[in-house]
């Protein structure tokens, strides 16, 4: 008789245990069931919100109906692409719906942003910018000062100040007209004897400063492209190959390889004019920061 009870004292038990454990796992499975009906209410709302914030169509309103000037050397011409100015007019039409915009090319090949000859500001194409009084002037020089034939560099102390100078010209010129300097892209070959390490190393950063000292707008061109193809080589006609540092004046010597000269032919036709994807990088970097 004493083990019986002993034994349904202890059936008694586990039974207790059991309704207790069944108890809590009817609650449990009760307080998920109410836990997947709130997210299968609250989850495609909140989806729904991202996806429209991430669709939301760009518009820039602030340049419906601008005339925007491009002004620029053989680079800003684009004769054997669809050039940035083309561009730029229809990515500020078709995706940030601009109105009424006009985006016109008065670039003029074998020019100069230096105070020289060969300088823009003696083109005819200058006088036509100005005589078309734009609201925006987006400027892009610099690629042609950097010809080894012109020599211009070879001494960059002093010509900086008609670098500068030159540059400070052509802007001072639009007086009604808000100005951009864009920094010129950079060179991925010697052609015409342009010298890749002087654009990247000497022209393109006092550019910057020039727009840091002038108060003028300023629209970095010159990178997307470094994060995209890398530096520039260094072509000096007085030495071997070598590649350019960003990190001071260092330099690392080599070549191109064959995958990065294939590279290159997908944003440049001949390493200094950009294919018709090069132009499209300049013109969404531009229609960027005109539309921020």
């Amino acid at each position: 008789l004493y083990w019986k009870k002993k034994k349904k004292k202890k059936k008694k038990l586990i039974d207790d245990k059991m309704v207790k454990i069944t108890g809590l796992r009817r609650r449990f499975l009760a307080a998920m069931a109410i836990v997947g009906v709130c997210l299968a209410i609250v989850t495609p709302n909140i989806l729904q919100g991202s996806t429209n914030r991430n669709n939301a169509p760009r518009t820039c309103e602030k340049l419906n109906g601008a005339r925007i000037a491009c002004i620029g050397d053989s680079v800003t011409v684009g004769k054997h692409a669809v050039d940035y100015p083309q561009a730029l007019q229809e990515i500020l039409t078709m995706e940030y719906k601009v109105k009424g915009v006009t985006v016109r090319n008065f670039g003029a090949s074998g020019r100069t942003a230096g105070d020289t000859l060969e300088s823009y500001r003696m083109s005819q194409k200058f006088k036509e910018s100005v005589k078309y009084q734009p609201e925006i002037a987006l400027v892009m020089l610099g690629t042609n000062d950097a010809k080894t034939g012109v020599k211009y560099w070879t001494n960059w102390i002093s010509y900086r100040n008609l670098f500068e100078n030159g540059l400070a010209s052509i802007v001072t010129a639009f007086s009604r007209t808000t100005v951009y300097v864009l920094s010129p892209i950079p060179a991925y070959s010697t052609k015409d004897d342009i010298q890749p390490y002087v654009i990247s190393s000497c022209i393109q950063p006092s550019v910057a400063n020039f727009t840091r000292s002038h108060g003028v707008r300023y629209i970095d061109t010159h990178s997307p492209f470094l994060g995209v193809l890398g530096p520039p080589f260094d072509y000096r006609f007085d030495g071997p190959a070598v590649r350019v540092c960003r990190r001071g004046d260092g330099i690392v010597q080599g070549s191109p390889s064959e995958s990065e000269k294939e590279k290159y032919k997908e944003f440049f036709r001949d390493g200094i004019h950009p294919t018709t994807r090069g132009y499209e990088v300049i013109a969404r970097t531009v229609a960027k920061v005109l539309c921020s």
